[in-house]
């Protein structure tokens, strides 16, 4: 069984590496969002997708790198940074995508220096702030300059529903499977991204 020290230490890791090799942020968080090993993470499985070694889940997340691995530098503020999105994922059971979208790695990394001298609780309890102020949907339209009505025609709902459901006036776990889907689809994340939220 994998514990959260290595799984932390996992995704300092790849955050560490990214950087290392010029991925953006945008990358480096949708890499890992996306990845097997994570998802299982967030699925509470007992064993995470299991990888023989570093080399083989970098080898997956960055697939378009020929590297040394053995010389990965983890920064001490990736490193952190790992630490805390793990326990905002284990209090919230969020996905990761879903937390990057709400804390992105820049954001994190300007925590570090009040912050990391505080108890992790801290940084989670201000995670949790945020996701009480706006939702998912709403991120994501800000981020890709969608409007109500476009995403309205994409997910085949209307136009009062997307407006609801961007200011929380409307639960999204009670959306249509279908919609659902096609509205995830849309905006580019995964569906549990939308409904898995704490609240």
């Amino acid at each position: 069984m994998i514990n959260d020290d290595e799984i932390v230490f996992t995704l300092a890791e790849l955050i560490s590496f990214g950087h290392a090799y010029k991925y953006t942020d945008e990358v480096i968080m949708k890499r890992i969002s996306y990845s097997s090993y994570f998802t299982s993470v967030e699925n509470n499985k007992d064993n995470p997708v299991l990888y023989i070694d570093t080399r083989s889940l970098i080898d997956s997340v960055y697939q378009d790198v020929n590297a040394a691995y053995d010389k990965i530098k983890v920064y001490k503020e990736s490193l952190w940074l790992g630490e805390l999105y793990l326990k905002i994922q284990r209090k919230t059971k969020m996905t990761f995508e879903a937390i990057f979208l709400y804390l992105p790695l820049n954001k994190g990394y300007e925590m570090f220096p009040v912050y990391h001298e505080m108890d992790y609780s801290q940084g989670v309890d201000y995670f949790i702030e945020l996701v009480q102020k706006q939702s998912i949907l709403s991120i994501v339209m800000k981020k890709k300059k969608l409007s109500v009505e476009e995403v309205s025609k994409a997910s085949e709902l209307s136009y009062q529903m997307i407006s609801a459901l961007k200011t929380r006036k409307k639960d999204i776990k009670k959306v249509a499977a279908f919609n659902l889907l096609l509205l995830a689809d849309y905006i580019g994340v995964k569906p549990e991204t939308l409904v898995r939220v704490f609240l």
